[in-house]
């Protein structure tokens, strides 16, 4: 079983915490549920749904190091985008069920990103090849009207504005893509629940007592992880690097995404 279709297709702002060392390090969190959704959990019939996200930046290969580890216990692995790109989604499926190798795969794609990034994405393919898994591609459509949001997000022209103007244009946009990438995240979770329900009384695991379920998503999503929780899944979590540090841009996002206030110096 390779490809599980979509099924109807936070907390407060977080810092990350300091560590000793730059390894990757695993957090589990304590979940904090709702009387609801502890019910709704236990009242779900067939094996629990245990999710691990797997938290970094997607620009180069050394990212996503140590996710080959995480997917060799895993047994449903969510990459993220594979559904906002539409010919990416038949390529992740054939390199996890054998049918194309890692290179053949990267020559079949229809735009090349940047080399490092194609480096990324060929380490991902090898981590995937032929091992058969359940891939499940949830993420939002390229038609989706979130997507076209955050298209719609993207920086305006500095021609001929004020400083006072450019920063309260800069302000918009910081807080459209925070709130868009929040009903992105939303939207995945909720397809999740839909995928896991599925997924539970299919012939595959049924009969299991836990499906383990990997996802690798951009360390901005770390929202998804509370989400989550919420739902009642029993959720853990690994950042690629210990402390994770985000960028002036990423941080004013994120906290428009936690609707945090963000300040005019940053």
């Amino acid at each position: 079983m390779t490809g599980v279709p979509c099924y109807d297709t936070c907390m407060e702002h977080e810092t990350i915490p300091n560590a000793d060392t730059t390894a990757p390090e695993t957090e589990v969190k304590e979940t904090e549920q709702s009387v609801e959704s502890l019910l709704n959990t236990e009242q779900q019939e067939g094996p629990r749904a245990r999710v691990h996200l797997f938290y970094s930046p997607h620009f180069n290969p050394e990212d996503i190091e140590g996710l080959d580890q995480l997917y060799e216990d895993c047994d449903v692995y969510v990459p993220e985008s594979s559904t906002t790109i539409p010919w990416m989604t038949p390529l992740y499926d054939k390199v996890v069920a054998g049918e194309l190798t890692p290179d053949e795969a990267i020559e079949r794609f229809e735009r090349k990103p940047p080399p490092s990034m194609l480096e990324l994405y060929r380490k991902q393919f090898s981590m995937l090849y032929n091992t058969k898994k359940t891939l499940a591609h949830l993420d939002i459509e390229l038609d989706h009207p979130v997507t076209n949001e955050l298209n719609k997000s993207r920086p305006f022209s500095y021609r001929g504005k004020s400083f006072d103007e450019l920063m309260g244009l800069q302000r918009t946009y910081v807080e459209r893509v925070g709130k868009n990438q929040k009903k992105r995240e939303e939207e995945i979770v909720s397809r999740l629940k839909r995928t896991v329900g599925a997924l539970r009384t299919s012939p595959e695991f049924r009969d299991k007592d836990t499906i383990n379920i990997l996802m690798s998503y951009g360390a901005f999503h770390t929202g998804m992880s509370h989400m989550l929780q919420d739902e009642g899944f029993e959720t853990s979590r690994t950042f690629s690097e210990m402390p994770f540090r985000y960028g002036a841009v990423y941080e004013a996002q994120r906290r428009a995404r936690f609707n945090k206030d963000i300040s005019d110096e940053l």
